[in-house]
């Protein structure tokens, strides 16, 4: 404990360090204030709003950075993304370069991408705040970021398989040489123990091909994958037993020292070593990372670069250097350490990584295995160039060489992600695919299953009117792009682009109570339907819980009733355009009852045009948004037009803005009812003639109320994103 007093007082002289380069660099401020910019975008609002700091704002530099040293590098990231003046603040290089200094050690693999430039660690605290100094948060940043697979190539190296024979050709096994003090100075050895671990590295037995003067090796499997192992040793085991015991040097098998004319020695490998470096894919270096002993760093980097030689072949084979310990309890150095002190950036372009590796339980050696089957595989892929595959495409296969109608008969069996699939494999198919008679039978095919239809991605009606002739003209609609902009994800609204959020600074704010939005709801599926929808919705409190009524009402109309949804309260007014009792009892009577929302006026034209009532006018002049509960069973006759003067008339832009969102519930009674599906619901009401308001279909089941959630949430996602923006 005292130690780490003893750290924790040298950070907070750091930080006060820091303090004084950072108020020399923006010079007198006052808290809260961004340093001078020449960029002028932001607004006056905004810049009215920086000048008053928050609490936090107003504490003394020290004090914050000294905070900010208990965070999380996460939650920093999080407070930078508030506003201007954190997002400065928290990029401190002081702050940054603690974090890499603390937890690097604890890292327990690092490649060539990744690795930090050693001398960042040098700088004194003046040269961290200069503006030639290295950028400590995406050091940390690319140190910590998630370590990607290696990348497919851009030409797809693989073809379909047209024949049976063809699985039966044998693949060459990788072959990578092993090597390094890790193999022969431990307590523990890791051959062995790699030998005597089937249930974490299995055997596949030894090849039948072997390397003249080096012996064949140990083939190993790794996710269905062989590759050989070649492992090279500098001395015997009796030879390093023997020197041990008379105090000699003994024969290096591997290499042979020479003394250079600058009177350095340098290191070249012996015939045979040569002769099985031309011929692996890859090498494995086994360093000694046990902290209490005395390494030659030196030596060990002058036997890689002789291993590495670019004259014994391609300078992009992979280098894997395993990190080893004997057991846990052993002291380790660094995987980072490790790195700088082989000196891995110079010995070329090739891509390494450096992995810890515990002997005994071999914990870290599958990762590092696999990452070196990638890097070969990559390797691979890449090499096979242009002119090869330009000779395999000219030959087609026996799929290609069919009649065109057989194969679009079976690319119909297949789902739009195979065929997408099957698109990536070439040219060929990446245009055959693409037949737009293909893409409207899976539009006609699947649109009916579709539960939900919006505004951006509803097919217009016409495409599917098209002849034959037509569908191949080059002036067709493309059948492809209309599927998979019905059949994407459906993306939540996005946030605007200028954040509409500060810093709580008091508690004060949270008191503050939220208007709550308003919905009109309406339309047949509420009163033509044998069970109740509103009904439902105030018996089901487990779907939709109640949150009582408001204390403000709209004149003529009533209250509502609020619920809430994801701890969103929001408010439900509900118009009939006649009562319970007055459809009663004109069922009973055979006549038709006042309607108490629209009023039917006869135009010039001879048509009937339909107005709201006054205090529905007014309604609508205070509301967020509208839903719209249609009538979607299937064995009823359906006035459609006169539906959609009705929704014309309530979405009038006298009324209110144009960009309220208009939510339409599908309603069937039902799972037994047949119902029309949402996108043949949206073409009969003629929703994109309603103007420019975002609007949506979400077919709903009443008896269950399955799918109103789903349309709520998407109607209050759409009154955020009005408001904010």
């Amino acid at each position: 404990m005292a130690q780490g007093g003893g750290d924790w007082r040298r950070l907070e002289t750091l930080l006060r360090s820091s303090l004084r380069a950072l108020s020399g660099k923006w010079g007198q401020q006052q808290p809260g204030r961004l340093p001078e910019s020449h960029d002028r975008a932001g607004e006056e609002k905004e810049e009215k709003q920086t000048t008053t700091p928050s609490a936090l704002e107003a504490l003394p530099m020290d004090v914050k950075l000294y905070i900010m040293s208990f965070l999380t590098p996460k939650d920093l990231s999080n407070l930078g993304s508030t506003n201007r003046y954190w997002n400065l603040t928290i990029q401190d290089p002081l702050l940054w370069r603690y974090f890499l200094i603390r937890d690097l050690p604890s890292c327990h693999s690092i490649d060539w991408k990744s690795v930090p430039d050693a001398n960042i660690f040098n700088k004194s605290v003046f040269e961290l705040h200069h503006s030639t100094s290295c950028d400590y948060m995406a050091a940390y940043k690319k140190c910590y970021s998630r370590r990607k697979r290696c990348p497919k190539p851009s030409r797809p190296y693989y073809r379909p398989v047209t024949s049976f024979l063809q699985s039966l050709i044998t693949q060459a096994e990788p072959r990578f040489a092993m090597f390094g003090p890790g193999l022969e100075n431990l307590d523990d050895s890791l051959v062995h123990r790699m030998m005597a671990s089937p249930h974490i590295l299995p055997l596949a037995g030894r090849p039948s091909r072997h390397i003249h003067g080096i012996g064949s090796g140990v083939s190993f499997r790794l996710n269905g994958q062989k590759f050989n192992i070649l492992t090279l040793y500098t001395k015997t085991s009796k030879e390093r037993l023997r020197a041990k015991e008379e105090d000699t040097d003994p024969v290096n098998n591997m290499f042979s020292a020479e003394s250079g004319v600058d009177g350095k020695t340098h290191y070249n490998l012996i015939e045979h070593v040569k002769n099985m470096c031309r011929q692996i894919d890859g090498f494995i270096y086994a360093a000694d990372a046990e902290a209490y002993k005395r390494h030659n760093r030196q030596l060990e980097f002058d036997w890689l670069a002789a291993m590495l030689d670019p004259v014994l072949g391609p300078t992009d084979r992979p280098l894997l250097v395993l990190s080893c310990v004997s057991c846990a309890e052993i002291e380790r150095i660094p995987c980072v350490y490790m790195a700088h002190q082989l000196q891995l950036n110079l010995l070329g372009p090739r891509p390494w990584m450096v992995q810890d590796t515990e002997v005994s339980t071999l914990d870290g050696l599958v990762d590092g295995i696999q990452w070196l089957l990638e890097q070969n595989e990559c390797k691979n892929a890449f090499a096979l160039g242009e002119e090869e595959e330009e000779k395999q495409t000219t030959t087609p296969s026996a799929l290609e060489a069919l009649p065109m109608d057989v194969k679009l008969y079976i690319m119909s069996f297949l789902t739009p992600k195979d065929l997408s699939n099957l698109g990536s494999t070439n040219r060929y198919w990446n245009l055959t695919i693409q037949d737009p008679l293909l893409w409207r039978y899976f539009l006609i095919r699947d649109l009916p299953s579709c539960h939900s239809i919006d505004w951006k991605s509803v097919p217009d009606a016409n495409i599917f009117n098209k002849s034959i002739f037509e569908l191949h003209h080059s002036a067709s609609c493309d059948y492809m792009a209309a599927y998979k902009k019905c059949y994407s994800k459906r993306k939540r609204c996005p946030k605007p682009s200028r954040p509409y959020y500060r810093p709580v600074t008091s508690f004060l704010q949270s008191l503050i109570s939220q208007a709550e939005p308003r919905f009109a709801m309406f339309g047949p599926g509420l009163e033509n339907l044998d069970d109740s929808l509103v009904h439902r919705m105030m018996a089901s409190p487990h779907i939709l819980p109640l949150a009582g009524r408001p204390s403000t009402q709209i004149h003529g109309i009533g209250s509502g009733v609020s619920f809430r949804l994801n701890g969103q309260k929001f408010n439900i007014l509900t118009l009939y355009t006649k009562t319970s009792k007055e459809r009663l009892r004109a069922k009973e009577e055979d006549t038709d009852p006042v309607n108490n929302m629209f009023s039917a006026e006869s135009g010039v034209d001879g048509k009937t045009h339909y107005n709201l009532i006054e205090h529905v006018k007014n309604m609508c002049r205070q509301i967020d948004g509208f839903i719209y509960a249609a009538d979607a069973e299937a064995d009823k006759r359906h006035n459609r037009q006169l539906e959609f003067d009705w929704l014309a008339a309530m979405l009038d832009p006298v009324l209110g803005p144009t960009d309220r969102p208009l939510l339409v519930l599908s309603c069937v009674s039902c799972a037994e009812i047949e119902r029309i599906p949402c996108v043949y619901m949206a073409h009969q009401l003629q929703l994109n003639l309603l103007g420019p308001q975002p609007w949506m279909v979400q077919d709903i089941e009443v008896s269950t109320l399955d799918g109103l959630v789903d349309g709520i949430q998407w109607l209050l996602e759409q009154n955020e994103c009005k408001n904010a923006q």
